[in-house]
């Protein structure tokens, strides 16, 4: 069962809140390799809002641009299993932020957090910091070019972080993955000889021929 903060609860039950969504994106910077983070949310104006930090548990505040860059989130299924879930992200093409994270950023495999909030309109404030919902990377990022009359859309594919459980691993049992891994370790040395060595299973290995004897004359 899903927990429900306290402060939730009752505002839920008063019936005074509204549901907004938070991403939040870790990239890098294709020139440097360092991490650039960006945050979007589904409201209006640019907001600072507390989150809970999916890694660490704890509430963080953090910066969110809104004005309708954050169009449409797919459905997230809530699961308690290894299953790799996969959520499409619905953002504005012609938001210049989007479009300079997009273009101007390494997004591949970069880091996507997604948090639900509660908001109480009257108070203009936040009830409880926005809970996480879903942790994972980016896939794949499709820019749909509309036609002339058209809306157009930058879609983000991600997928949760169960997808490390079938991740296939590219080193090999070599010498020099093992020197990569623990310099000076000799394991793997004669691993590109051992196919070749002769193994005796249960036999008893071929005797020498016997030498004959030297008959001398004395």
């Amino acid at each position: 069962m899903r927990q429900v903060q306290s402060s939730n609860l009752t505002a839920l039950q008063q019936n005074a809140l509204v549901i907004r969504d938070f991403i939040w994106f870790k990239v890098k910077n294709i020139s440097t390799g360092n991490p650039y983070t960006e945050g979007y949310w589904s409201g209006s104006g640019t907001v600072e809002a507390a989150v809970i930090d999916p890694e660490t548990g704890n509430s963080q505040n953090r910066t969110f641009v809104g004005a309708g860059s954050l169009i449409q989130i797919s459905e997230i299924p809530l699961v308690s299993n290894l299953v790799v879930r996969d959520v499409t992200l619905e953002l504005s093409q012609v938001n210049p932020n989007i479009n300079n994270l997009i273009r101007g950023f390494q997004v591949k495999q970069g880091e996507v957090q997604i948090f639900r909030g509660l908001f109480n309109p009257e108070t203009q404030e936040f009830v409880a910091p926005a809970e996480p919902r879903f942790w994972g990377f980016i896939n794949e990022v499709t820019i749909n070019t509309p036609s002339e009359g058209d809306f157009g859309s930058v879609e983000v594919n991600c997928v949760s972080h169960a997808q490390e459980t079938i991740r296939l691993n590219t080193n090999k049992r070599s010498q020099g993955d093992q020197q990569r891994r623990q310099a000076g370790d000799a394991f793997f040395q004669d691993v590109g000889a051992v196919p070749d060595w002769p193994i005796f299973w249960q036999e008893t290995p071929p005797k020498p021929p016997k030498r004959k004897k030297f008959l001398g004359i004395f």
